[in-house]
């Protein structure tokens, strides 16, 4: 099934409408809506619009859609319409439940040939550095009782820094993907960030400094564990060496001070308290158990759930999106979310073993797949579902390097749109 365009698959603008969908939800849901309890049905609208205004513009750039993965989405919605949707048809039910699937179709189906080159992935990054950089000046001008009363607090709960976000842990992820960002953008295009690697540094300050604030375990691991990832399998053998010995100074300081040992414990690991999620999990896993052989495939009408979490515990969801996902959409619902993951690292494998112009970018990404791991073990955050930070984790953990690796593979990662089609050794290839 072919769908033709006038555009040739040429994408000038994807990372613009990829970045709107998240920078418009951020406007409304954090600087128009007035907090959470004033979303209300409005929320759900503005998100349809945004999709809409994706499937627009992919539908307008597409030379195709794979006849694969279209029967795959068109199978699993009409199986999720016989399971899970009785009585009348609600809009945020419909978005819940059937996002994930249109949203594969995007960018596997109808996008499966869309490309980001170098110039675009710069743009993106520095677009995320800006927003990001903002939110960590708002923190630091409207939140400086949380800067200047760091070291006197006796417990992070209540403590911790979230701007002017809903949670600490949205903002917590948006610094991090804010410091790997700055990374790649000073790794990857040296020349062109010569004249801002002052402000890159700065940057790299600030949201250190946010992010510990933050006292999100979640997102201070996920960041650990991402630097790891990066020095280990990326890095140069001189940055290693640097990083090694940076991060053996700070531990041995943490060790060593007894403020700085006591700080970093109680406040920022907060004792290793838990904060109840193992009995989380175990409720969780239990009402899994107790449901039936349909709800154990397909799972549990969420709504009911979450209101119960809502009366009983004063949460809205389990903090561990795995649970999440296999009490709301069972075990079809893991293994689709789990098996996208694994299609990323094999197209990211893939790409490497070519050893194009660019193909060492993509053992960056990598360290982006294990940061997604980590964020999604310790919150509710799920790859392709719709809420605003799940949209984020998966156009930086997924969408990105799926069509930055497109590009490598094809050869036109550092050539600009407008010379791809006199560029030789590009081929393009229709289903």
């Amino acid at each position: 099934m072919k769908i033709w365009s006038l555009r040739k698959n040429k994408t000038p603008m994807l990372h613009y409408f990829l970045f709107a969908y998240w920078f418009i939800l951020l406007v409304w849901q954090n600087l128009g809506a007035g907090g959470s309890a004033n979303r209300g049905g409005m929320d759900v609208v503005i998100k349809c619009g945004l999709l809409v205004m994706l499937m627009i513009y992919y539908f307008m750039h597409a030379t195709g859609i794979r006849r694969d993965i279209l029967l795959m989405c068109m199978l699993l919605v009409g199986v999720y319409a016989i399971v899970k949707i009785e009585g009348g048809l609600d809009l945020s039910k419909i978005l819940y439940y059937f996002f994930p699937f249109l949203f594969v179709l995007l960018i596997f189906g109808v996008g499966w040939k869309f490309e980001l080159n170098k110039r675009q992935l710069v743009h993106l990054c520095n677009m995320l550095i800006v927003v990001v950089s903002y939110i960590a000046v708002y923190a630091l001008i409207f939140c400086t009782d949380q800067f200047a009363n760091a070291f006197s607090i006796d417990n992070a709960y209540g403590n911790e820094l979230k701007s002017f976000l809903m949670s600490s842990h949205e903002y917590g992820m948006y610094l991090v993907f804010g410091i790997m960002a700055i990374i790649l953008c000073m790794e990857f295009d040296p020349e062109g960030t010569k004249n801002r690697r002052f402000w890159y540094f700065l940057a790299l300050i600030l949201f250190s400094v946010n992010l510990i604030l933050t006292f999100s375990r979640t997102s201070i691991l996920s960041l650990a564990v991402l630097l790891i990832f990066y020095v280990l399998i990326f890095a140069k053998k001189r940055l290693r060496n640097w990083f090694l010995i940076l991060a053996g100074i700070a531990v041995l300081m943490v060790l060593v001070i007894p403020s700085l040992r006591n700080f970093f414990w109680e406040i920022v690991m907060k004792e290793n308290n838990d904060a109840g999620r193992d009995a989380l999990i175990d409720f969780g896993m239990a009402f899994y158990r107790d449901g039936s052989v349909s709800q154990k495939l397909f799972g549990w009408d969420y709504a009911p759930i979450k209101a119960y979490l809502a009366s009983s515990r004063g949460l809205g969801s389990f903090h561990n999106a795995y649970v999440q996902q296999i009490v709301a959409n069972g075990l079809l619902g893991v293994f689709i979310m789990i098996m996208y993951s694994v299609v990323t690292l094999y197209d990211i494998f893939r790409t490497i073993k070519t050893k194009k112009e660019g193909s060492h970018l993509s053992k960056f990404f990598i360290s982006f797949a294990a940061s997604a791991v980590v964020f999604m073990t310790f919150n509710t955050a799920a790859l392709f579902a719709s809420a605003i930070d799940s949209y984020f984790m998966t156009l930086f953990t997924v969408v990105v390097p799926k069509y930055v690796n497109q590009s490598i593979r094809a050869g036109t990662f550092d050539v600009p749109i407008k010379n791809r089609e006199t560029r030789p050794n590009v081929r393009r290839v229709y289903r």
